[in-house]
């Protein structure tokens, strides 16, 4: 089978399809960056990787959810101390 190597733009297509279908499946919005703050309506949470400023850093990764979208349910208050401006978040249990 032949490989096709894509273009930048047909990645960064590629990239925003997956995480639609994130969002529209899970019901996670996933964060290139930290958001200023938290949109209402919605939590922040993160996987158990240990926490970094960079998202995407030795597998850490954060993402947005509806508060009581029963999908997201391993999920429990974070007192870790990461991104303290952002109040309240939330990690996944393992």
């Amino acid at each position: 089978m032949a490989t096709r190597i894509l273009s930048a733009r047909e990645m960064k297509a590629e990239g925003q399809a997956i995480k639609a279908r994130f969002k529209t499946t899970l019901g996670i919005e996933y964060l290139d960056k930290l958001p200023a703050t938290i949109p209402p309506g919605k939590a922040l949470v993160h996987n158990n990787v240990r926490p970094t400023r960079q998202l995407g850093l030795r597998g850490f990764r954060a993402w947005l959810v509806d508060p009581d979208d029963d999908r997201q349910s391993r999920r429990v208050v974070c007192d870790c101390g990461w991104a303290p401006e952002l109040g309240k978040h939330y990690r996944l249990t393992r």
